[in-house]
């Protein structure tokens, strides 16, 4: 479902292999339900899942801050990551390292 106007909204996934590395990927998408920007990456080594899921939505925040996105929506498959970002007050201290 499309944000709405003026809103963008970015899904979020990750996905772990241990030989091949972890693969992060998310798409952003506008009010009219159209594919503004996406990424598809992969980083060396094996991380666990919930490490991957902040990876990728740390990566689309990033990329969200690059182009000036002012009123974005995560959509994300990681309850984990969800509550911590939002309950009971935004805790984002994990993101001000630097996982790349």
């Amino acid at each position: 479902m499309p944000p709405e106007s003026g809103f963008v909204k970015i899904n979020t996934n990750a996905s772990v292999v241990s030989v091949l590395g972890t693969g992060l990927e998310g798409v952003a998408i506008d009010a009219h339900g159209l594919a503004v920007w996406c990424f598809a990456e992969t980083t060396e080594g094996e991380v666990d899942v919930e490490m991957a899921e902040a990876l990728a939505t740390l990566r689309a925040c990033r990329l969200a801050v690059e182009l000036h996105v002012q009123n974005l929506i995560l959509e994300m498959d990681s309850q984990i990551l969800y509550k911590a970002l939002m309950f009971p007050k935004p805790n984002i201290s994990f993101f001000l390292h630097d996982f790349s």
